[in-house]
């Protein structure tokens, strides 16, 4: 069997914002195998043909009902009045219909941008500057939320895990409990 995930968080009404359910699928579909011509060459790897890949079926019933290709969309937001597609990495963004193009204006840039890497701003604020970009405030709660879809991949038996955040444990699950840590080395324990 191929290495495919389906990783679903669902994340409760907070204040004035709505429920939000996210969805995270990886992978080769059906019974493909990883081996050299899987990934693309280079530092990023990258599934080399798009049909192989372990598609969400909203994107591909996006493309069909659409007519498109949206590519290497990695994160598709689904709104009321539309689509919204983003990248990879962050680098474009895609409206479908692509009308909502022109009918959104810009948001204002109020978070100031980094001079260089995200390495060389997060070094700047190790050495006495402003607060990096993607500082622990913001970044610790969004790596939690990856780390425990890695948690549940590991556990490894599709069941609904749920995760209290107060005491950083899942409720209720000894054997997704054993995959938030593990021994350290001899000498290196704290």
């Amino acid at each position: 069997m191929g290495l495919r995930d389906h990783i679903v968080w669902k994340f409760p009404k907070r204040g004035d914002l709505a429920p939000v359910e996210m969805h995270w699928f990886d992978g080769l579909k059906d019974d493909l195998h990883w081996d050299d011509s899987t990934w693309t060459p280079g530092v990023y790897k990258y599934i080399v043909k798009k049909e192989d890949q372990n598609l969400p079926p909203k994107l591909v019933e996006i493309e069909k009902k659409h007519n498109i290709d949206l590519g290497r969309c990695a994160s598709i937001l689904i709104g009321e009045k539309g689509i919204l597609c983003i990248s990879v990495f962050g680098e474009s963004l895609r409206f479908v219909p692509d009308s909502l193009r022109s009918a959104v204006t810009p948001p204002p840039k109020t978070i100031p941008r980094i001079r260089g890497s995200h390495q060389a701003d997060f070094l700047r604020a190790c050495l006495g500057g402003p607060a990096a970009g993607a500082n622990f405030d913001y970044s610790q709660p969004l790596n939690e939320i990856m780390l425990l879809g890695i948690a549940a991949i590991e556990e490894g038996s599709g069941k609904r895990l749920d995760w209290d955040g107060r005491t950083g444990r899942f409720t209720h699950d000894a054997a997704a409990n054993k995959f938030l840590s593990r021994p350290n080395r001899e000498g290196w324990e704290v």
